[in-house]
């Protein structure tokens, strides 16, 4: 029963869609000149239609921005990661070199066998 409901509420969600080359057809009629730019990163795109806006637009924003704070914190999190094993590899390297690094050698002080010092 709960997964028939789920699957229910599953189907009602708005259509997400994902551009990686080319933008979306509403972003290239609105600004005609958007596919000759180039571009590294994807668009996302989400389409709401009436039956998600019958109760109101709170809940789609709500959802829309609650999104938004996903990817943000997906992304951070990606990139402190990324830093942790860039440092982790550093110290390595430094570690590798340190141990490689040779002692300057001590002043040798000779004695001489007959007298002196």
């Amino acid at each position: 029963m709960e997964l028939h409901t789920c699957k229910k509420n599953v189907m009602n969600c708005p259509a997400i869609f994902f551009y990686d080359k080319t933008a979306p057809e509403d972003v290239e009629r609105i600004f005609p000149g958007s596919n000759t730019m180039s571009r590294s990163n994807g668009c996302i795109s989400f389409k709401v239609s009436e039956a998600h806006l019958k109760n109101g637009m709170d809940l789609p924003l709500s959802q829309l921005i609650g999104f938004r704070q996903y990817m943000h914190f997906h992304v951070d999190a990606i990139k402190i990661a990324l830093h942790n094993r860039m440092r982790q590899r550093v110290n390595a390297m430094e570690l590798i070199v340190k141990q490689a690094r040779r002692d300057e050698p001590d002043k040798n002080t000779y004695k001489e066998k007959h007298g002196g010092t």
